[in-house]
């Protein structure tokens, strides 16, 4: 099997911007820790997309790193590099559509895509559409508006984020909900929604998810500072908390059963109350920055068990060696 590899940043996704020093840190992370799992995988030739201004992973040695060509825009870069592929692994953030985009050119080309399907990352990438589809499924999810929802006379603390962000990307928190409704208004309230302040403890939890049903590998602890209004997430420990609690086990099979073409490596954040009630507040359907401690938390190869349930459309046990965690320092951006 020919397998392209892009991840977003370190591919080319910013090839006519600037590159921001934490972006590629924490793009070349996730790139390199991918391809530590599939040396393992035998029988898959490995290509990868990569932007001239980053380096190369040696760690793969069998790999075929290829760079744009002069003037060639991302797009087209990734189209031409895609012919030659049977199979393509995207690892990009929702924001701008970039995720849903490279899914579909994909698999416009007829090639596999080793993400969830495509109504199911539309729903992933919009805020909104993630809280009402939980939502009417019975599973409690962070309370979603768009600015138009008549909900001037709600008291307290108030978020404003993208509807299409990923992590703590342009998320802003405000004393209420008058000032939120500005920011909304002054940034573009068609592309950006507001959620209560929820208090309680930053997690995420890592899942294997195919055919209605979830694998939980680990839940995960966030460390995140708010200064100036913005909110950021600083650091990362994964495999905090035991991955074998039933309330989180419960919550990543609703999740999948709310969901159901959800498909692959899934990551969820969430808050947990001060009485132990979980509240979703997005589903990336892609890896996530915890993504990269897994194997060192667990002893476990995630990309051979994603490859695995591609190949046969079930859902893999998971036999975890280690049960260890992992601090993660950085900035995240699209965790």
């Amino acid at each position: 099997m020919r397998l392209l590899i892009f991840e977003f940043i370190t591919g080319g996704g910013l090839l006519a911007e600037p590159l921001p020093e934490s972006l590629r840190r924490e793009g070349e992370m996730m790139r390199n820790a991918l391809l530590t799992d599939l040396t393992e995988c035998s029988d898959i030739e490995i290509t990868v997309m990569r932007d001239p201004r980053c380096a190369a992973f040696v760690g793969h040695p069998a790999a075929q790193w290829i760079m744009p060509r002069s003037n060639e825009n991302t797009i087209a870069f990734y189209r031409r590099i895609l012919q030659n592929a049977d199979c393509v692994w995207p690892i990009a953030p929702e924001s701008n559509g970039a995720l849903m985009q490279l899914a579909a050119i994909a698999r416009s080309a007829e090639k596999h895509v080793l993400l969830s399907d495509a109504a199911t990352l539309a729903i992933c990438s919009s805020k909104y559409a993630t809280y009402r589809a939980l939502h009417a499924f019975g599973i409690n999810a962070v309370e979603t508006f768009r600015a138009g929802d008549g909900i001037q006379n709600r008291n307290g603390r108030w978020i404003v984020k993208p509807d299409d962000g990923a992590g703590a990307q342009g998320i802003g928190l405000y004393g209420n909900i008058h000032a939120a409704l500005q920011a909304c208004s002054a940034s573009n309230k068609d592309s950006c929604v507001l959620q209560p302040w929820c208090d309680g403890e930053a997690l995420s939890i890592s899942l294997l998810c195919a055919q209605r049903e979830a694998r939980l590998l680990s839940v995960n602890r966030q460390q995140v500072r708010i200064e100036n209004s913005a909110v950021a997430v600083t650091a990362l420990q994964v495999n905090a908390l035991p991955n074998d609690a039933e309330i989180f086990v419960a919550l990543g099979a609703r999740i999948a059963a709310a969901l159901p073409g959800l498909c692959g490596y899934i990551g969820v954040d969430l808050i947990r109350a001060a009485n132990d009630e979980l509240h979703v507040l997005e589903i990336n359907p892609r890896l996530t920055t915890s993504y990269c401690a897994l194997r060192h938390a667990l002893g476990i190869n995630v990309a051979r068990l994603v490859l695995q349930l591609h190949n046969d459309g079930q859902l893999p046990s998971v036999e975890r060696k280690k049960n260890m965690p992992i601090d993660l320092d950085l900035a995240m951006t699209y965790a």
